[in-house]
């Protein structure tokens, strides 16, 4: 009988020693919890969620909050229940988060199919919930997927953007083109409006039929083929194949090699796992993008503005990609030959880089960042990208229209708009200038026609 009282009075201090020993664990947990969620709401330290959290805080602060709210859930549950309760709560709290990256995982794995190395996916970051592969042309647009262009520089909302049966920017059902337009991002043109692209400017100045088949991140040897699987069966009387200083030639470069080794790729299976993971697109969703740019714009109106994404004109295309260059003059000539085969006029068009055209008003942080734009000579490099074109084309006597000049004398006199400050793509009044070189040279050609007693289809 002496026994018991003892016993009783030890399992009350043991008691009342657990219940001290989980007052510490749950202090130590909502310091933590507070360290880590409720400290950099107050004074924000990281990128994510709008600038609040680090990474670190992410990682660290989820185990801590489920932690604590599980401690926080049992240590208020009456005594008799805390057992069972700790259980069930241990359960949500670790079955819960595995099948949420279990879902990511199945999703990267079965679904995206993350496994096989792709040129496209992986190394240009084309989005496949836009795009397939495709054996010819690398990938292609997918139709039937809801697909808007870029967001609008002014209002922030979507640009408006339709497609056709293949995927490209025109309404459906058009079987008759008098212009065919071919090139990349800079013809199909996602930041703005149908009617102020230079494809439909011409069309509407002009009265003739404009057809866009310019699609994002093509090189030369893709718009080639564009223009045999697609162009050409709208019979047109002009061709006009649009080519930009900034990357085509490197993804001429690059597309023999990917038709050689379609599966050969620079990324792990966890890099591109950390692509597709939707629940880091969810993460990086919050983050605070910086935009400090590295050069100023003074405008024609006396204000500036920031310049974002450099653009770098490259000193001696013929050097540093002389198997793209080797495939740009075949696909070039190859394109002519057939164009003219069919009394169809193709004319290369050749936009230059943004920092080229807008260099004498833009003041660069450095001078290292200026030299990192220009590592040659501004005008007159013989083995820059539009000498190298031009010399392609006056071989293969092939029309060629250099833009430069026309954006430059357009800059010296209004220099609003022609570019956009936050990516390299022409903006309203750049496409202006554009539409009205190109209308120039259909009138110029039609005059010569005239001349010499030929004709161009309609033209």
């Amino acid at each position: 009988m002496g026994l018991e009282p003892n016993l009783k009075g030890r399992h009350r201090i043991g008691a009342r020693m657990a219940w001290g020993r989980a007052q510490i664990v749950m202090s130590l947990l909502w310091l933590a919890f507070l360290y880590f969620w409720i400290l950099p709401l107050l004074a924000p330290r990281g990128e994510f969620f709008w600038g609040h959290y680090q990474l670190r805080d992410l990682i660290l602060g989820i185990p801590v909050g489920l932690a604590t709210l599980c401690g926080t859930v049992i240590m208020l549950s009456p005594a008799r229940a805390r057992p069972d309760v700790g259980r069930r709560l241990a359960a949500i709290c670790v079955v819960g988060p595995m099948c949420v990256v279990a879902l990511d995982l199945f999703n990267a794995v079965a679904i995206q199919k993350i496994w096989p190395a792709n040129v496209w996916y992986d190394d240009l970051g084309i989005p496949p919930a836009y795009y397939r592969l495709d054996p010819e042309l690398g990938f292609a647009r997918e139709v039937g997927p809801a697909h808007h262009g870029n967001p609008d520089p002014t209002t922030g909302g979507r640009v408006p953007y339709q497609e056709d049966e293949n995927g490209f920017r025109n309404a459906p059902g058009i079987h008759k083109a008098d212009i065919v337009f071919v090139g990349d991002s800079f013809t199909e043109s996602p930041d703005l409006p149908d009617e102020q692209t230079f494809v439909q400017r011409v069309g509407a100045a002009s009265g003739l039929k404009a057809v866009n088949l310019g699609r994002s991140w093509y090189g030369p040897q893709q718009e080639a083929r564009v223009l045999r699987r697609y162009g050409l069966s709208y019979n047109p009387s002009l061709v006009v194949w649009q080519l930009w200083e900034g990357n085509d030639l490197s993804i001429a470069d690059r597309f023999p090699r990917w038709m050689a080794h379609p599966e050969r790729s620079r990324h792990t299976v966890w890099e591109r796992y950390m692509k597709s993971s939707r629940l880091i697109r969810l993460c990086e969703s919050t983050l605070v993008h910086s935009e400090k740019g590295f050069a100023t714009l003074h405008l024609t109106d006396g204000q500036s503005v920031r310049v974002v994404g450099q653009g770098m004109c490259d000193a001696d295309v013929q050097s540093q990609y002389p198997l793209g260059v080797a495939e740009t003059k075949r696909a070039i000539a190859s394109t002519y030959a057939l164009c003219r085969s069919r009394g169809i006029q193709l004319v290369i068009l050749c936009l230059p880089q943004r920092e080229r055209v807008l260099e004498p008003y833009e003041s660069f942080d450095t001078a290292d960042i200026r030299a990192k734009s220009f590592p040659g000579a501004l005008d007159n490099n013989p083995h820059d990208f539009a000498h190298t074109i031009a010399a392609i084309c006056r071989q293969a006597e092939c029309p060629f229209i250099d833009a430069f000049p026309a954006l430059r004398r357009q800059a010296s006199q209004d220099n609003r708009r022609l570019y956009f400050s936050r990516n390299l793509h022409l903006d309203i009044e750049g496409h202006r200038v554009i539409a009205r070189v190109l209308l120039d040279w259909i009138q110029a050609r039609a005059r010569t026609d005239s001349a010499l007693g030929t004709s161009s289809h309609s033209l």
